[in-house]
């Protein structure tokens, strides 16, 4: 089995104010494990809370929050989305922080695909990608 879901960490805001900034999603409360939130039968996007953060799961084929969701999410601190896309081979993640698309890094087959913005501190060099 591979993963297809879509992975968004927003730093800094009640899983409350999240669902304000997503007025086209419905909810339904319901607790899921990891496996149902990332599911293709999820039928929509799952949303949980942890201490400091706010983490949305999306399966590829549901519409996902786009970029100008992302950027006002980020204002007041950072978002982290990450792509796993296994049946297609593909990887990676976003970085929103202050408001702006910061860095951007896609692996298509485990070969760089796409890049946007320098490399942050957390980064492996690229010697240690080979």
């Amino acid at each position: 089995m591979s993963w297809n879901t879509l992975l968004a960490f927003v730093e800094h805001l009640h899983p409350e104010k999240v669902l304000a900034l997503l007025p086209e999603y419905t909810v339904q409360a319901q607790a899921l494990d990891f496996e149902a939130a990332s599911s293709a039968h999820l039928g929509g996007v799952a949303l949980a809370g942890t201490p400091g953060w706010t983490v949305l799961l999306s399966p590829l084929d549901e519409p996902f929050p786009d970029e100008g969701f992302l950027t006002r999410t980020s204002a007041d601190g950072q978002v982290l989305l990450l792509t796993l896309a296994g049946t297609g081979g593909v990887y990676g993640f976003s970085l929103f922080a202050g408001g702006e698309h910061v860095r951007e890094v896609v692996y298509a087959d485990f070969e760089l695909a796409e890049e946007q913005g320098a490399p942050l501190p957390e980064e492996p060099a690229e010697s240690e990608h080979q």
